[in-house]
């Protein structure tokens, strides 16, 4: 078994990724179950922060993650999906392994008796080898990205009472899998919520609330919950240009690590240093590229919650800039197009349609161009370009143009993953 490199190890992942989750036996605990005590229970051992939500847990997670580094803390972060390069799962203090300690550690755990006979999917793969890492490594604290839900998310099986909860905000996405209103969807996120975790949340809608502090109050957990108004959150925020969701999804983690150092007794740094965290990359998520002399702006964002955030900020940030759209959605979000095309038009009346293909935990595929097409003739651009070729695609996007200043990349985070090669991030 050859896995010297990160091409290796993206061939081999691809034999453990499973059908369709429709199709059953994909989204269960069992198997994450069985693996755990293999390596012996490193989430157990470690002092995690397990962050579910439908918008804004990845940011929350790289923010929770600096600020505890800004603390002093060795700190491992796992996220998913990866954007540009599978080691973004696995990283300490914010920094992915490198390529050949990451390859020295994946082949040593594939080796572990046991984990692989076991036919575990490519999400739980790297979500055990993370946990597996973390406690070898001898992290202090391991920031947990939910994959998808929470209650039987492969993440979920932390039992230890010191783990933190965090829910960010909730709403409609994965309806066919979590269920099609907000409460049932809020059952699923607060099912990480485990006996006597300290919970942290945004107040959420009535229907969600609810869900999270019956939960609470089932499990004796202390629920944390905030507003994002007042002085002292605006006092807080030193980057003018730091997107509004993102203003959100730092503020939520600030709260949490101002906890864990009260509980922790960690060295409580200096305010300059705190609020420099706010200047972190985040992949995807309105990351401002120049390409060659033309300024891009890259983001994932892919239902009408996320997407709305994404141009509220947007609007914000380049009130006086024209631009110019690349647009691509994945097959999941098809009853939501016109609906998503509706609000991405209030920046744009130009877009480039295109499609992608990538297998990464699931398959997934994007809406033909075909379809997206006839979506984007209803809602009424006025200049419209369809190319299945995504590189083509991408070509169009950065032609000359004199009317557009801001090239925008957006619809799905494999949309953005698939042009990293081309656009070297």
């Amino acid at each position: 078994m050859k896995l010297e490199n990160f091409a290796d190890i993206n061939n081999y992942l691809k034999n453990f990724v499973p059908g369709a989750i429709a199709s059953g036996g994909v989204y269960t605990l069992d198997r994450m179950n069985q693996i755990m005590p293999l390596l012996d229970s490193p989430q157990e051992k470690l002092k995690v922060v397990h962050i579910a939500g439908t918008s804004g847990k990845t940011s929350t997670c790289y923010y929770t993650s600096a600020l505890l580094d800004a603390s002093g803390s060795k700190v491992g972060l796992s996220v998913s999906p990866h954007i540009f390069q599978v080691n973004e799962r696995v990283q300490i203090n914010n920094q992915p392994l490198e390529e050949q300690e990451f390859c020295k550690l994946f082949k040593d755990f594939v080796n572990i008796p046991g984990i692989i006979e076991l036919k575990p999917t490519y999400f739980e793969i790297l979500v055990s080898f993370a946990f597996w890492v973390f406690a070898k490594l001898n992290c202090d604290y391991a920031v947990m990205e939910v994959g998808l839900g929470g209650l039987i998310d492969g993440t979920n099986v932390i039992d230890n009472p010191q783990k933190i909860s965090v829910i960010t905000d909730i709403g409609l996405d994965h309806t066919r899998i979590l269920g099609d209103t907000i409460q049932k969807i809020a059952t699923q996120k607060a099912g990480i919520i485990k006996t006597h975790n300290h919970v942290f949340t945004y107040y959420q809608p009535e229907d969600a609330m609810d869900v999270i502090q019956q939960k609470c109050a089932e499990n004796h957990a202390i629920l944390h919950s905030f507003t994002q108004t007042g002085a002292y959150s605006k006092q807080l925020i030193r980057k003018n240009d730091l997107p509004l969701y993102q203003q959100r999804n730092w503020l939520l983690a600030y709260q949490v690590v101002k906890y864990i150092i009260d509980r922790d007794n960690l060295e409580l740094p200096s305010n300059n240093y705190y609020l420099e965290t706010q200047n972190i990359s985040i992949p995807g998520r309105m990351q401002q590229v120049d390409y060659n002399g033309k300024e891009l702006v890259i983001d994932g964002a892919h239902n009408p919650q996320k997407l709305q955030a994404f141009v509220d900020s947007y609007r914000l940030l380049f009130p006086e800039k024209t631009s110019k759209l690349l647009v691509a959605f994945s097959e999941a979000k098809r009853s939501a197009l016109e609906e998503n095309l509706k609000i991405l038009k209030t920046i744009s009346d130009k877009i480039i349609i295109t499609e992608f293909e990538m297998t990464m935990d699931l398959p997934h595929k994007a809406v033909p161009v075909s379809d997206l097409e006839v979506a984007a003739k209803a809602v009424g651009f006025s200049e419209i370009l369809s190319e299945r070729d995504r590189e083509l695609a991408f070509e169009l996007l950065i032609s000359d143009d004199e009317t557009v200043d801001i090239r925008v990349v957006i619809g799905s985070f494999y949309l953005v993953s698939s042009l990293g090669d081309i656009i070297q991030l």
